[in-house]
């Protein structure tokens, strides 16, 4: 029987950690940009998406939370485990000042065989993060989450 080995961690400052094994595509998120001030007034902007604040958005409970959220929801595709397809699938997203996730998508070369559809169904799913925040302003974060699939 095949089973598979998740593994999720974040993606910042252009590098994918601690899961770098897929990551010679350079097709990742680009490096952080400062935070922005609104003019005039020395806020931070909350219409702006951050790549890189002070407080990064997490999932309820955690890493380990989430660790065990992908591992209870995410279902090996028939066609990638038939084939024998595994790898790194990088799903982007940002994460509302809400804490709900918009523009979920995945980057990188494709893997194929039902992975990024099955990593982008899993993040639909989630439940709302803890957002981010910047000088004690919520704002909203561009988030990249790694979901490594392996047969085993």
């Amino acid at each position: 029987a095949a089973t598979a080995l998740l593994f999720a961690g974040s993606c910042r400052n252009g590098k994918l950690s601690p899961d770098t094994e897929n990551s010679t595509t350079g097709e990742v998120p680009p490096p952080p940009a400062a935070p922005r001030a609104v003019p005039g007034t020395g806020a931070t902007d909350t219409s702006k998406v951050y790549t890189s604040v002070e407080r990064m958005p997490s999932f309820p409970g955690g890493e380990p939370a989430l660790m065990k959220y992908l591992h209870d929801h995410i279902h090996y595709p028939r066609v990638a485990r038939e084939n024998g397809i595994q790898g790194t699938v990088v799903v982007q997203f940002i994460v509302g000042r809400d804490g709900e996730l918009h523009s979920i998508t995945t980057l990188g070369t494709k893997k194929g065989g039902g992975l990024e559809q099955e990593a982008e169904r899993v993040v639909k799913s989630m439940p709302r993060w803890e957002p981010g925040s910047e000088k004690g302003i919520i704002v909203n974060v561009q988030y990249s989450l790694p979901v490594r699939f392996v047969l085993q």
